[in-house]
């Protein structure tokens, strides 16, 4: 996971309010959420980006090197 990345996550769970606590990091009202949904948020938010087809299993390398060609 991108240094940035785990940052704002660490931050959200510190700080996101008490009915949204769990043990589990993604869920859909209180029940886990499978990997293939993660998956397809992933590449979902990738296109709409305009970062062509992305997925999870390319998140240490892929997003860092789209970011850096863009700016």
């Amino acid at each position: 996971m991108h240094p940035q990345l785990k940052t704002l996550v660490d931050d959200w769970l510190l700080h996101r309010p008490e009915g949204l606590r769990s043990n589990l990091l993604f869920t859909d009202h209180g029940r886990p959420v499978n990997a293939s949904r993660i998956g397809a948020a992933v590449r979902k938010a990738a296109q709409q980006a305009g970062l062509g087809r992305g997925g999870g299993h390319r998140g240490t390398t892929w997003p860092q090197v789209t970011v850096h060609d863009t700016s």
